[in-house]
């Protein structure tokens, strides 16, 4: 954790020091914890973000009248790629559902893709992290109250800024698996433009 210290401020004196410290620059405001979600979706698409030491994530995602709904996540450190397989058999209801992953992990996408399930990397470009963003930004987010984790990682995703107060015009790379998968999913499905 200590590699916080040149990542943000904040973050370092909360997750590495125990300190009380005051978030600013949260990168999302456009979200809504709910307890209810819609009955249909127009589509119905997943997100991954895979991890071993750090969580691997799986969120389902709703799309109904230009509003995302996650609906449900998976979210598991130490998981191998079969026993991510074989949690996908249940979660994925669907395994002709468009599911965007990690484009970093081709053969991993490659082996899910075996087993059956329609998957294919998802289109990243570090560079463009802030225009996925901008993208998410424009949309109402509501958030199924179980997926705590998503929570949890939304509500401390926040700009890095530098010592003097500059804010840059990218995320702090820290607790950020869920918001990933989520970007992977919505950037590919909205047809966004990595140009």
């Amino acid at each position: 954790l200590e590699f916080l210290k040149d990542q943000d401020e904040a973050y370092y004196q909360i997750y590495t020091l125990g300190r009380y410290a005051i978030l600013r620059n949260k990168v999302y405001n456009n979200y809504q914890i709910v307890s209810k979600m819609p009955e249909n979706f127009d589509e119905v698409i997943y997100g991954v973000d895979f991890g071993y030491n750090n969580p691997s994530v799986v969120l389902e995602i709703g799309l109904k009248d230009d509003n995302i709904y996650i609906t449900k996540e998976l979210y598991e450190t130490r998981l191998t790629n079969e026993e991510l397989i074989e949690k996908l058999k249940y979660f994925v209801k669907n395994k002709n559902a468009e599911i965007y992953a990690d484009s970093a992990e081709p053969a991993r996408i490659e082996e899910i893709s075996r087993a059956g399930f329609n998957i294919r990397a998802a289109k990243k470009a570090k560079q463009k992290v802030a225009n996925g963003i901008d993208l998410l930004k424009r949309k109402k987010i509501y958030i199924h109250e179980t997926c705590t984790n998503t929570i949890k990682e939304i509500q401390s995703y926040k700009w890095k800024e530098k010592k003097d107060g500059e804010i840059l015009d990218e995320p702090v790379k820290f607790l950020d698996h869920a918001m990933d998968a989520m970007r992977y999913a919505c950037e590919y499905f909205m047809g966004y433009d990595e140009t």
